[in-house]
């Protein structure tokens, strides 16, 4: 049996495993990220284009309620 660090928490977990029992993670991606959702109070993770799109679009709106409220 072979073991496999998980990729949220760094556990060594079953190859086997279908989340990890430290932390919950999901050990396989697609369908098992469905069936097995995160506990609460784990992050999520969110990649650079929506980061980068959410950050123009509150500047975006700063610079509309700035304007406005002169």
């Amino acid at each position: 049996m072979s073991l496999k660090a998980c990729h949220e928490c760094g556990n060594q977990v079953s190859g086997k495993a279908t989340a990890c029992p430290k932390c919950g993670a999901p050990m396989k991606e697609g369908i098992g990220q469905i069936l097995m959702p995160r506990k609460k109070g784990t992050p999520e993770r969110i990649n650079w284009p929506v980061r980068i799109a959410m950050a123009i679009g509150f500047g975006i709106l700063a610079l509309i309620f700035f304007a406005l409220s002169r």
